[in-house]
């Protein structure tokens, strides 16, 4: 994948924000979220127009509160729901 910058989410809880200061307002093209529920907010806030977020994992947890989902709209953000498993598991 590749990053030009890395921003840790403890120490910077609105990374979404540091992400748009650090691209010049414009987001970024993919976010890989794994934290889920808490930290899925900020994924939408760093994410460019028609830009996507893959959902991998939740860590914080399943559930997101105070989706804003206009901004997902307004922003033609792609979700896509990756599913984790062995070789077996992923099997139909």
């Amino acid at each position: 994948l590749g990053a030009d910058h890395v921003i840790n989410y403890r120490t910077n809880p609105k990374w979404g924000k540091e992400v748009l200061k650090l691209t010049n307002n414009k987001g970024v093209d993919h976010v890989v979220e794994v934290g889920g529920g808490a930290t899925f907010n900020q994924s939408v806030r760093a994410t460019r127009l028609g830009g996507h977020i893959a959902i991998i994992g939740v860590l914080s947890g399943p559930a997101a509160s105070n989706v804003v989902l206009p901004s997902i709209f307004a922003k033609l953000i792609r979700l896509s729901g990756v599913a984790m498993g062995n070789h077996t598991q992923q099997q139909a």
